[in-house]
């Protein structure tokens, strides 16, 4: 029922979502099976300086959230895209988003990571950089959740495993 933070932030609370053990490596994951599977994280803040890493397993379209502090219009959403099978960030307080030029929902697993200093915004998939580009998020402070998004109720429909964050930028 717990997802353990490695970290100086809280542990997470698992709601519906089930531990696998066919993850990345052979590691654990948990599967989202969408609807209100979710863990809850608390608290979270975004910088304007992040890296986000995560991997993530899934045939989902419809932009099913990875990771979400987005709440009434504010906040950052990371997930696949719409229907291009694309990775995606959306930035609601700035209205706008971020795709990744690769297809991530193919039933693989995929290491992502999203890095930005504010200014420069790179995507990395699978250890390759997808994606350069002039984009910054805003700061934001919120309720986050892996797998589920509170400002519009989407939820995964697939594997994640290794969600990290770190207040830095990676070049």
């Amino acid at each position: 029922t717990t997802a353990y933070n490695q970290g100086d932030g809280p542990d997470g609370t698992i709601s519906g979502a089930t531990w696998i053990s066919d993850g990345p490596g052979g590691r654990a994951a948990l599967r989202f099976s969408g609807s209100t599977n979710r863990v809850t994280i608390g608290e979270l803040s975004l910088p304007e300086v992040v890296t986000v890493t995560v991997w993530v397993r899934s045939t989902a379209t419809n932009f099913p959230t990875i990771l979400s502090n987005a709440r009434s219009g504010e906040g950052v959403r990371f997930g696949l895209g719409s229907t291009d099978m694309l990775f995606r960030v959306y930035d609601y307080t700035a209205s706008s988003g971020l795709n990744s030029s690769a297809i991530v929902s193919d039933g693989d697993w995929h290491y992502i990571v999203f890095t930005t200093n504010g200014i420069n915004t790179k995507i990395y998939i699978d250890g390759v950089l997808d994606r350069e580009a002039t984009y910054s998020i805003d700061p934001s402070l919120a309720s986050a959740y892996i797998g589920y998004t509170d400002s519009s109720g989407v939820a995964m429909t697939g594997d994640i495993s290794g969600v990290a964050v770190y207040p830095y930028y990676l070049d």
